[in-house]
This record gives C-alpha cells, structure tokens and sequence, in this order.
C-alpha cells in the first residue's frame, strides 16, 4: 500500500525520504555502525547522524500484522496493533478545539502568540513513547545509550523516524486503509497532551513531584537517566509520559522568524495578553533548519515539562534526551495553513 503524505502550501513533496529509496538508504547507513559502546566513563551526549539504524534483514517482510479498526469516537478509545509479537498501542483523539501555546507572562516567547486550534480529523497516537523492543522488531538495530526493552528508545533523529514510518507504511503495509503511520504535527501533539485540560501541566499548574522523569532539584527521586514507559500517571485520555523521560519529535519544521510573528500579533487592546489567532489543522511552515520536539525529558527541569514547551533540533541529530511517539492519520488530507 503506497502512501500519500500531508503536505503543505507550497511544499507537495513528501516530507519524508521517497519509499522507493528505502533499501537504497539502508543499505548505504548499515555500512557504518552506531551502536557501538560508549567509551569508558563516558556518556555520549549527541552522537554522529551517520550509522546504521536498519538491519539489511529488516523489517521482516513476513511478521504477521494483525487488523487494526481505525473507527472510533471517544478520547482515549484503545487499539493494540500487534507486529510478529510485538504490541503496539494506539489511543485515540477525536476532532476537536483546543488553545494551544503559553500566554503572555508565562512560558517562553515561542510559545506565543497563542493559537485557537481546531484539529478536523481525528486520529490515533501511541499510548507511550516507542520503546526499544518496538523499534528493534522493525529495524532489528537498538541505537539507545540507557538499555532496556521497556525503555523508550533514543539517540534516534527525525531522518530515522522517516525510515521507520515508511518501513511499517511501505515494506510492512501496516496501516488500514486510508491511514498511514507518521509523527503527529506539532499541534496534534499538544492536543493529545492536554487531553481537554487547560493548565500548565496536564495535571494542574504546579509542578507535583512524581508526576514525571525530571530533575526537581531532588536528588532523592531523581533517576538521572530513562525509566520504563508508562512508570507515571498518565494524563486523562490516558497517554503517558507526556512530559519528561525523552523528548519527542513532531512532524513539524521550526518557524524561524516567530519573534517577528509574535510583534505583529500583539493586541494594542489587551497589552497582558496576546492577540488569539485561529487556526485549522496547522502543520508548521513548509521549511526551516530544525525539527520541533516536544515534552521535556529526563534531564530537564519541571519548566521542560509543561504541555506548551518546545524545543527544536536538526533533523538529524541523535540524542540520548530524544525519542518519539508515532501517530495513525488519516490519508486524505490535503493542505494545511502554516502554523503561525
């Protein structure tokens, strides 16, 4: 089954590396290795773009996949997609309006102004980060620096998840028809994290110790690495880990130029606040230098962790603070207005 990628004005070609590349692409990666050990005593922090993340014998073209309902109507409606014996969990988000980003006087500047968001199409998001069991059934290659099957997996870039969402949408034909796998765009992302609250945290506005894997400046609970995905509450549509233990990446390019957007959308009438903007199914500006990421992590102080912070990296930088969660969506799309 071939897929169809959400575009934007201006920017028709796929976001991710064309299908008919893949082996290409693996190939030329599995010539270098990155998953070798850290050097003695050390922790690597970043680590090169190059390497392989795919095993040549990878995904495995004959793993049973079981069916998968996309049809559903309520929040946090749950879907198990199983490859070979390896579950994958899907939580579903209707259509829907939220408020996306910080007001004025709280937050950081790029998350203003904020935006009235309305999201037409409902879709599915993985109930927890991707961990390592997930990842290396379909690449049969685990890049991450803390190990564990339970783990989420990271030292992964946004190049790689384009590798992994084309595996499971192409050579594994995962999808039900008319989906696709993909990362949700940013404000997908939020919405899904909120999950109908309008705090700071999805838990309230003030930061709870034990709410998620950060650094509180307690250095009694604090774990200095990953944890197994689901080890904390999860928010009321029943995500987990949406703030702390990695970052995530979107599908969404960084606007460069939001301090020049963010002036010309002050309100002269309500100078504590900025102007609302409404906006339909963002899916961020056609181009840019960096990838957005979202959620905080594990090293992070609590202010990381908040629903509306951001974060951005290139495309294809590997980090051990930075994992993903995929998303389901629908095929027919069409075009979507930038973010701001």
């Amino acid at each position: 089954m071939k897929t169809k990628p959400r575009t934007s004005e201006g920017n028709r070609k796929s976001r991710w590396m064309a299908p008919t590349l893949f082996s290409t692409i693996v190939s030329v990666l599995s010539t270098v290795g990155c998953d070798a050990p850290a050097p003695e005593g050390a922790r690597p922090e970043t680590v090169s773009s190059a390497g392989s993340i795919f095993s040549l014998e990878y995904p495995p073209s004959d793993a049973t996949i079981s069916p998968f309902d996309p049809s559903a109507t309520k929040p946090g409606e749950r879907r198990v997609l199983a490859i070979g014996d390896v579950e994958f969990a899907f939580l579903y988000c209707p259509p829907g309006a939220f408020t996306m980003g910080s007001p004025k006087g709280k937050g950081r500047e790029d998350e203003r102004p904020q935006r009235r968001v309305s999201l037409t199409k409902g879709f599915w998001l993985m109930e927890t980060e991707l961990t390592q069991r997930q990842w290396t059934a379909i690449t049969g290659m685990n890049p991450s620096y803390f190990k564990g099957e339970k783990l989420p997996v990271e030292r992964v870039s946004w190049n790689d998840l384009a590798l992994f969402c084309d595996a499971l949408n192409d050579k594994l034909q995962a999808a039900p028809t008319g989906w696709r796998f993909d990362l949700p765009t940013e404000a997908e992302w939020e919405y899904a994290c909120r999950a109908g609250t309008s705090a700071t945290y999805y838990w309230g506005d003030d930061y709870l110790e034990n709410k998620a894997n950060c650094d509180s400046g307690n250095r009694e609970t604090y774990l200095g690495k990953t944890a197994n995905v689901a080890s904390y509450a999860p928010n009321p549509w029943g995500f987990y880990d949406m703030g702390g233990n990695v970052w995530e990446w979107v599908r969404d390019w960084r606007e460069e130029d939001w301090r020049e957007k963010t002036r010309t959308t002050e309100s002269t009438e309500s100078p504590e606040n900025d102007q609302i903007v409404e906006i339909a199914d963002p899916i961020g500006p056609s181009g840019g230098i960096y990838r957005v990421q979202r959620g905080g992590a594990w090293s992070n102080s609590p202010e990381y962790c908040r629903s509306a912070s951001r974060f951005a990296r290139g495309a294809d930088e590997r980090h051990i603070v930075v994992g993903a969660r995929i998303a389901l969506v629908s095929n027919d799309e069409g075009d979507a207005p930038s973010l701001l």
